[in-house]
């Protein structure tokens, strides 16, 4: 549990600072967590990114590249921390990804990608690794504070 507050900590102490690169920046909920995105530049935003689901805590960072207000593309590298039962461990995630944001509303976004995982990880009590890979598609709400500000 230590690990996963130390992680949350660091995702998001350093978001504020990097945001300052860029006027547009928002919060996100996206199946099964949340994100704080900010643009590094007009075309690329970083996203840290939270997600719980069964006794699984991933946290990670995305590096968006939009072609256009629509399309974009991405790299995500993430931690990954398992308790069970029977086992825990944790591992490292990998994944290349494209996606669409649709503009519900000024300030509003959804957000739809899809792209193969690659999965390495290794339980702790049983001294097993494995490597895995796997399709996974993602969909969120952005919210947006300034959409103004944006040239």
């Amino acid at each position: 549990m230590k690990k996963i507050l130390i992680l949350i900590y660091l995702l998001f102490i350093s978001s504020p600072v990097l945001a300052q690169f860029e006027n547009k920046m928002g919060l996100g909920l996206n199946y099964p967590g949340i994100s704080f995105k900010y643009f590094v530049t007009k075309y690329i935003a970083l996203e840290p990114k939270i997600q719980l689901a069964n006794d699984v805590f991933a946290g990670g960072i995305r590096g968006n590249y939009y072609f256009s207000e629509l399309v974009y593309s991405g790299l995500e590298l993430a931690y990954i921390i398992y308790e069970g039962d029977v086992s825990e461990g944790s591992g490292v995630a990998f994944s290349p990804y494209a996606g669409i944001e649709i503009s519900a509303t000024d300030n509003i976004t959804l957000q739809l990608d899809i792209g193969p995982v690659f999965i390495h990880m290794a339980d702790k009590d049983f001294d097993v690794t494995g490597n895995y890979f796997q399709i996974m598609g993602n969909i969120g709400l952005n919210y947006y504070f300034n959409m103004g500000a944006q040239e």
